[in-house]
């Protein structure tokens, strides 16, 4: 199962297609792209916060209670507790796109939001991990950039 998640990118598009139609062979750009995703997602992470630069919600009372329990004293963190959700994201390229994600069908509701548990009775806010932040698309515009002076 897998689970897409899409971001309004047309503005960023119209701004890129004219330098992308200049290159034949967009795989290594596509290839710098996921890094820069995937280093941007990272640190999305780390600083618990959505592309936007808004802080994601805080965990419950319960979700903290819970924490303590299993973990003691450790820094409770958000979406963090494993780091299996953060260590699923990869980028994916080819010759003609990018694809970036998380094969976790619970990185869905994480990011959009939703209710869960047994019943769907647990209110998970929405903490957005996917998406581009306007430093993101100036890394991104840059890197064609770069490659177009490499051709």
């Amino acid at each position: 199962m897998s689970v897409v998640i899409k971001a309004d990118l047309s503005e960023f598009q119209k701004e890129m297609r004219a330098l992308m139609v200049q290159l034949k062979n967009k795989s290594p750009l596509y290839r710098d792209w996921g890094e820069i995703m995937h280093n941007s997602t990272m640190e999305r992470f780390r600083l618990e916060e959505a592309p936007n630069g808004q802080r994601w919600p805080e965990l419950s009372n319960a979700t903290k209670r819970a924490r303590l329990k299993r973990h003691g004293n450790a820094p409770i963190t958000i979406l963090r507790e494993t780091g299996d959700l953060a260590g699923s994201f990869h980028p994916k390229a080819s010759s003609n796109r990018l694809a970036y994600g998380s094969n976790k069908v619970y990185a869905a509701i994480h990011h959009a939001g939703g209710k869960a548990g047994r019943g769907r009775k647990v209110a998970i806010p929405a903490r957005t991990i996917l998406g581009l932040s306007k430093r993101d698309r100036g890394d991104f515009e840059h890197q064609a950039v770069l490659h177009l002076k490499r051709r």
